[in-house]
């Protein structure tokens, strides 16, 4: 019974076998306009029983021919945009997280430099002067004693009233180079009477270097570092000075011991000759001088050397100790006055 019904099995599948292969030959010799519908029924080769679907679930291929879908490119598989969405906040979450364990990895005493500190200190490196670049300076009061207003119409020389003031005492070196070397000094001495300023400048040698003030950048770059080895060097100034004679007298005063000063507060200062105008519309000839209260004392150029090796800001901090101590720092202010005739004379 069981070899009857095994033969009716196999005479079965080989009938829906052949039924398959000539379904399949039609198709291969089909032409494009002959398309027809293939129904493909899925055969169960372990239990040796065909199964045909139901028509809702038979699949169905329509081809046009078999070359054309062998020769068709294989295409990626196309995901959803909600899809890519999804996997890109995963990639973003999975980068903040390895950069949160960067974070906790470095040392929580990691320097960090905010752009308003960074803009302050850039800030803080103001440009230096071209000339009197070292020095130091403090607020005072100006006191009258006498009225000037027969030779100047300024407000401030009319009246006895106390003025406030600034000034500042200074050596032409560059920032960082010994005060106490040769040079020349100033003194820039500033007044406040109101809304208004009165400045003036003064020099503790006496004469100007030049009269010509076309002459006064060539003055300058002869007192520059040399540009090749960085060193202080008097031949150029000393070659300015065989160029133009007239400031002969300036560099024999700057070569003697009026050069080596022991203290801005025990120096005499001297403005360069300016005019004032009274009310009646006449002119003189004046010149301003600043004296010490106190003695000055040169020193000779061993001395000044000495001072230079041992402090490079002597002359700075003997101003500011004299300010912090209490002692007092006063000058008089002095005119040398001639008239228009005199002068010319």
């Amino acid at each position: 019974m069981s070899n009857k019904i095994e033969k009716v099995e196999d005479a079965r599948l080989d009938a829906m076998m052949e039924r398959y292969k000539a379904e399949i030959m039609r198709y291969q010799q089909a032409k494009p306009q002959d398309m027809q519908r293939i129904t493909v029924i899925p055969v169960d080769y372990q239990g040796m029983y065909a199964q045909q679907m139901e028509p809702a679930q038979e699949e169905i291929v329509e081809v046009e021919q078999v070359e054309e879908l062998q020769s068709l490119p294989i295409v990626p598989p196309v995901l959803d945009v909600q899809e890519i969405e999804e996997t890109q906040e995963v990639e973003d979450i999975q980068e903040e997280e390895e950069t949160q364990e960067v974070d906790e990895i470095q040392p929580a005493t990691q320097p960090t430099a905010d752009k308003e500190c960074l803009r302050e200190l850039l800030n803080q490196n103001y440009p230096q002067r071209m000339r009197f670049a070292n020095g130091t300076a403090a607020f005072g009061e100006f006191k009258p004693y006498q009225i000037f207003k027969d030779i100047c119409s300024a407000p401030f020389l009319s009246t006895l009233t106390p003025l406030e003031m600034f000034v500042r005492f200074s050596s032409d070196v560059r920032v960082g180079d010994a005060d106490a070397r040769r040079s020349e000094r100033s003194a820039e001495l500033k007044l406040f009477w109101g809304d208004e300023q009165y400045d003036f400048i003064f020099s503790h040698i006496p004469v100007s270097a030049v009269r010509d003030g076309e002459l006064y950048p060539q003055l300058m770059r002869s007192k520059f570092r040399n540009p090749i080895t960085g060193l202080h060097s008097n031949d150029d100034f000393w070659e300015f000075v065989c160029d133009y004679p007239q400031a002969l007298n300036f560099a024999l005063l700057l070569f003697s011991d009026l050069a080596t000063i022991s203290s801005y507060r025990a120096t005499e200062y001297y403005t360069q000759p300016m005019v004032f105008i009274d009310n009646k519309g006449e002119k003189r000839l004046v010149r301003l001088r600043l004296s010490p209260k106190v003695s000055s004392k040169l020193l000779s150029r061993f001395e000044s050397e000495e001072l230079c090796g041992c402090d490079p800001e002597a002359l700075a901090k003997d101003f500011v100790i004299a300010l912090q101590k209490g002692q007092g720092i006063s000058f008089e202010l002095t005119a040398q006055v001639m008239d228009r005739e005199t002068a010319e004379q």
